[in-house]
């Protein structure tokens, strides 16, 4: 039998949706395992924290982008583009109740008590998401995705690294011909901090990654990413 990835995701959004299902069905089996109804509601704030924080960080990400491209119009041009409409954030929702650190280390605690009782079944670790699908992962196909996004001071890349131990990130401007080793983070993501090659010269640098097991890189390289640095 292959062996079983951790049931939870790795990537932000999709902890979001794992806590979506196992706050709606974590009433239904709170009491037959020894849950109170604090731990009900302890659930469900670590679920609707997770998900406003995830929402409102994607949103100003997005919009940090129109300002950074704000900024980029305003320094360099082209002349005659309209600057007549300064962005702005978009309004966040009311904060909603705070909670102590460690969500996914407390609810995984919850989820090992469960699996610990004999009325546990593999039908409801089914439902509540807690069984991990079969790995997929393969050392000699692997590649990552990547996404990037430029913040004051700095580009911001985000990657998956699925079963690597790290990632080999690599940049270059489109009129170098090399690609040169600027990190090799544990996690995702990874700010690279580098200033402007020219000082107040808005750029264009290019990434790619590639995984990372021990010492040694693994697969195949990312496909290559643009990001516009305004510095």
């Amino acid at each position: 039998m292959a062996p079983k990835k951790f049931y939870l995701p790795n990537d932000d959004e999709g902890k979001v949706l794992w806590l979506n299902n196992f706050a709606a069905k974590f009433p239904s089996y709170a009491i037959p395992f020894g849950f109170v109804a604090a731990d009900v509601t302890s659930v469900n704030n670590d679920r609707n924290m997770w998900s406003y924080l995830v929402n409102i960080i994607e949103q100003n990400k997005a919009d940090m982008k129109e300002f950074t491209q704000y900024k980029i119009i305003l320094r360099g041009g082209p002349v005659g583009t309209p600057t007549d409409t300064f962005p702005v954030f978009t309004p966040g929702a009311a904060v909603p109740t705070l909670v102590a650190a460690d969500i996914f280390g407390r609810i995984g605690k919850m989820v090992q008590i469960i699996k610990s009782k004999p009325n546990y079944t593999e039908a409801i670790g089914d439902d509540l998401k807690i069984i991990g699908a079969e790995s997929t992962f393969d050392p000699n196909t692997f590649f990552t995705d990547l996404d990037g996004t430029a913040y004051p001071g700095l580009v911001r890349i985000e990657f998956f690294k699925s079963g690597c131990s790290a990632m080999n990130i690599y940049s270059k401007l489109p009129s170098e011909p090399n690609w040169v080793k600027i990190g090799t983070p544990l996690q995702s993501p990874f700010d690279d901090t580098r200033p402007l090659q020219v000082p107040n010269q808005p750029e264009v640098r290019q990434y790619q990654a590639r995984g990372v097991i021990g010492n040694n890189e693994i697969g195949q390289m990312s496909a290559t990413i643009q990001v516009a640095f305004a510095g």
